[in-house]
């Protein structure tokens, strides 16, 4: 697709009347407005898609759920000109295991179904394990509860026998 592209001479503010400036204006197809063409890596139209390697989205999905660790996830995002949608995306394949192992430019494809049933198990299987863990913290809190209200018992009936003898 050719941009859509307006040209106009436009006088300048405090200039002679004499003097025209020649103006180029840009219709910009996926922010939908026009915009004044300049100087820049965009002056030449609009630029094509980026492609990433299965290693780089292997690389990007580590480095974003590091940083959403700590709870600059959004930080990276935008910091890398990326999209939750794509994380999202990039999360699947790789857990289906469609990333691993492909050589760059090699197509990725859609998921088979085993693929898809394999992605579903492990995310099923993760979601368990982080259920078990919260379990068992919490029955090791609720234990070492246990111990303190025994202790905090036994305390209070030695003070009673001995406040009474």
């Amino acid at each position: 697709m050719r941009p859509v592209v307006h040209s106009k001479s436009a006088v300048g503010v405090g200039r002679e009347p004499e003097s025209h400036q020649h103006v180029e204006f840009v219709f910009d197809r996926g922010a939908r407005r026009w915009s004044q063409s300049s100087p820049g890596p965009r002056s030449g139209g609009p630029t094509s898609r980026r492609s990433f390697t299965s290693a780089q989205k292997l690389e990007h999905l580590a480095a974003y759920e590091a940083a959403a660790q700590d709870g600059q996830g959004g930080a990276y995002l935008r910091s890398h000109g990326l999209y939750s949608s794509l994380i999202s995306e990039w999360r699947r394949l790789r857990d289906a295991g469609v990333l691993a192992g492909k050589k760059p430019g090699e197509k990725i494809g859609r998921l088979t179904g085993e693929q898809a049933e394999m992605a579903r198990l492990r995310r099923q299987l993760d979601k368990a394990e982080r259920r078990l863990a919260t379990t068992e913290v919490a029955l090791d809190i609720m234990g070492k509860a246990h111990d303190l209200l025994e202790v905090l018992t036994k305390r209070a009936q030695d003070d009673s026998e001995h406040t009474t003898h």
